[in-house]
């Protein structure tokens, strides 16, 4: 690196402190030459509007020249009471005119927690943001009401009296919950609601708020469907013994392609579904289809061997039709069958209940047919 000498550096040094100068020297010169003054406003609102004889100036801080004479400079800023005064400019000479805004106007001050919020005050929108601010604002009471995707709305009232500042810190609660879900044995895969997420033990952050349906799958063992209630700012947690009993479900649904699901977790829009590994025990099944009241039975699964299940769903509102679900083990599994039938009964909110009506004994010749666990249940929804 290459350095000046000592009288280079007293050079460039001089050279830089004249530069900085000259900013304030010309207004002192020019206003010598020209017989004016220099007229300086200050405000303690920056930005402030500055009018002299009548004519706008600038903004605070200003500094200008002007003609001798008497002048009358005029200070004004929303939201304040304007200041004015008269001031006597001189030729050469300098005069300062430091003026003190006082706030009449009401300011509402909002500070969330989180970036990005959206305010509304009475459900006319003011701003976005970690910080919003409405300057001025009228006397009264309102509504304000923040929101952000993921987050809980907020709304409360707010009340703002003349000439006050109105500080508000408002804190936006996570709409989200935790689910943590774990397995014995270990590493059983996880889906909830139909996505992968991982492998156990496992901790999922953002659900949203409600009922969730889970799976888990590990080799060796059968597949786990479950569902699990997720609330706000706060954490569920699942644990699973993993069995190894299985059978297989064979899930036939009519018309077309209900959408299918069992113990809560959805399995998509099928007119047949097989499942080859599902745990052994009793299973509630349930199909949905728009315009027709839902079909819910429940199906027991023993190990080794199949289960079928039939579901009919018929269009919401006719209560003299009949929605159906039966439930047969095929003739070489020795399986004993049972038939639910359900009235869908559309009264009220739509509800409509399916009873256990008879058995078809006719299914497997020489069997003798046996009552269902439970009735089938059909809901109408919205």
């Amino acid at each position: 690196m290459i350095r000046p000498s000592p009288a280079v550096a007293a050079v460039l040094l001089l050279a830089f402190t004249l530069f900085q100068l000259v900013p304030f020297a010309v207004p002192s010169a020019r206003a010598a030459e020209g017989g004016e003054g220099i007229l300086s406003v200050t405000a303690n609102v920056e930005g402030a509007k500055v009018s002299v004889d009548g004519e706008p100036a600038g903004v605070t801080p200003l500094t200008a020249l002007f003609p001798p004479g008497l002048h009358r400079v005029r200070v004004e800023a929303p939201g304040h009471d304007a200041a004015s005064r008269e001031v006597r400019v001189e030729p050469g000479k300098k005069v300062v005119f430091e003026a003190t805004l006082v706030r009449v106007a009401s300011v509402l001050d909002v500070r969330v927690n989180v970036e990005g919020a959206a305010a509304f005050l009475d459900d006319r929108p003011i701003g976005t943001g970690g910080r919003i601010v409405v300057d001025p604002i009228d006397p009264g009471t309102y509504v304000l009401r923040v929101e952000k995707p993921g987050f809980e709305t907020w709304q409360g009232k707010v009340t703002v009296f003349r000439s006050q500042v109105v500080a508000l810190p408002v804190e936006l609660a996570s709409a989200f919950g935790t689910l943590t879900v774990q397995s014995v044995p270990p590493g059983a895969k996880v889906w909830v609601d139909g996505q992968p997420r991982g492998a156990t033990p496992l901790a999922l952050d953002g659900l949203s708020h409600g009922l969730h349906g889970v799976r888990l799958a590990h080799p060796g063992h059968a597949d786990v469907f479950q569902s699990v209630r997720v609330d706000r700012r706060h954490r569920a947690t699942l644990e699973v013994a993993m069995p190894t009993a299985a059978g297989r479900l064979v899930v036939r649904a009519s018309p077309g392609k209900p959408r299918l699901s069992i113990d809560g977790y959805e399995l998509g829009e099928h007119g047949e579904l097989t499942l080859d590994n599902v745990s052994a025990g009793i299973h509630q099944v349930r199909a949905s289809l728009p315009g027709h009241a839902d079909a819910m039975s429940p199906v027991q699964v023993l190990e080794g061997q199949e289960a079928v299940l039939g579901l009919r769903l018929v269009p919401a509102g006719t209560g003299s039709d009949l929605a159906g679900a039966a439930v047969v083990r095929p003739p070489a599994r020795r399986a004993l069958p049972w038939v639910i039938l359900g009235v869908a009964v559309a009264a009220g909110a739509g509800i409509g209940i399916g009873l256990a009506a008879e058995a078809r004994a006719a299914a497997v010749p020489g069997e003798t047919p046996v009552t269902p666990p439970a009735a089938t249940v059909g809901v109408a929804l919205p």
